[in-house]
């Protein structure tokens, strides 16, 4: 995930369910760095079977914010656990500050994505460009 912490001052919400994602700590590490992130999707990563797993990731979330007013999700529900509708109008698709790799890569190939040209990540997430073509 190393890659997305040139994003830390803009990324809003983050979508990477279904990833193999394992390390809480790695997560935690990166949250820490994202100064607005407000939405991650991590459904289906093994990282949630983690002993306080919600709590921990809600914590780093909650670090970076000083309104108790702003909101912030994860999978879908907020920190009171209120389900949060994934599909909402003030969540379109492709909006500025939003990353959506859901199921699109492993752990690994994170990783491996940090030595991309970042001007190719950014036609990836625009759509420019295929998982392919990267």
């Amino acid at each position: 995930m190393e890659h997305l912490e040139q994003f830390s001052e803009s990324l809003r919400t983050l979508r990477i369910g279904n990833n193999k994602l394992k390390s809480i700590e790695a997560l935690v590490a990166f949250i820490a760095k994202m100064k607005l992130l407000q939405k991650i999707d991590l459904t289906d990563n093994e990282v949630c079977k983690e002993g306080e797993y919600r709590e921990k990731v809600m914590a780093a979330m909650r670090k970076n914010f000083h309104d108790p007013e702003d909101r912030i999700v994860l999978d879908c529900k907020d920190d009171d656990g209120v389900s949060c509708s994934d599909n909402s109008e003030d969540d379109d698709e492709g909006e500025e500050g939003e990353f959506d790799m859901d199921g699109e890569f492993g752990e690994d190939e994170l990783l491996e994505m940090n030595n991309l040209d970042p001007e190719l990540i950014k036609k990836f997430q625009d759509g420019t460009i295929t998982k392919e073509e990267l």
